[in-house]
């Protein structure tokens, strides 16, 4: 198993025009992974859509793009796990759907995967999505996970939003549990 990066040495840039060379050569076994961050993510940021970030792992004085990660606005439907629902419903709160800030798309390059990297993105969502909350609503960190992904988000402390088994599955970390 390769060596975990010293999160010292990891570091992030929101996406912007001069990415196009790293960006080029970003490879994922998800070839749509791969296609949105090099055709799609950048004019999805101009349109106010999402927000692409690049990760950075630093090594010997190279600096190589190792994942990204993208996030929008989104909510969740309460109604649609039980447990959520009689949950939110015992404190006092009856709304239908909370909001929340949703991973639209996440990738590590197969040259640093299982080194992590996802893990320092989910880090940096869940600071995002923190730092929001501050300012607007923001309850959950959401994400429809790819089945190959589901074990990693549930490591994570993120819950299936409901027990059918359409694919991706919508998963979700309450941020103010705990």
């Amino acid at each position: 198993m390769p060596a975990r990066v010293d999160s010292n040495h990891i570091s992030y840039e929101k996406l912007n025009e001069s990415h196009h060379s790293v960006v080029e050569i970003f490879r994922n076994q998800e070839d749509d992974l791969v296609r949105f961050l090099q055709d799609d993510a950048l004019a999805n940021q101009t349109l106010g859509i999402s927000v692409t970030y690049l990760f950075f792992i630093i090594e010997k004085g190279s600096m190589d793009l190792a994942g990204y990660i993208t996030l929008l606005s989104d909510s969740i439907g309460v109604h649609q796990n039980s447990e959520l629902q009689h949950e939110f419903e015992d404190k006092g709160i009856g709304y239908r759907t909370l909001p929340g800030i949703k991973i639209g798309r996440m990738a590590t390059d197969t040259r640093f995967q299982r080194r992590g990297i996802a893990t320092a993105m989910i880090k940096f969502a869940i600071s995002v999505a923190l730092d929001i909350s501050l300012k607007v609503g923001c309850r959950f960190l959401i994400v429809d996970s790819k089945e190959t992904a589901e074990g990693f988000y549930a490591k994570k402390d993120f819950k299936p939003l409901s027990a059918s088994s359409k694919k991706p599955a919508q998963m979700c970390l309450d941020l103010f549990m705990g």
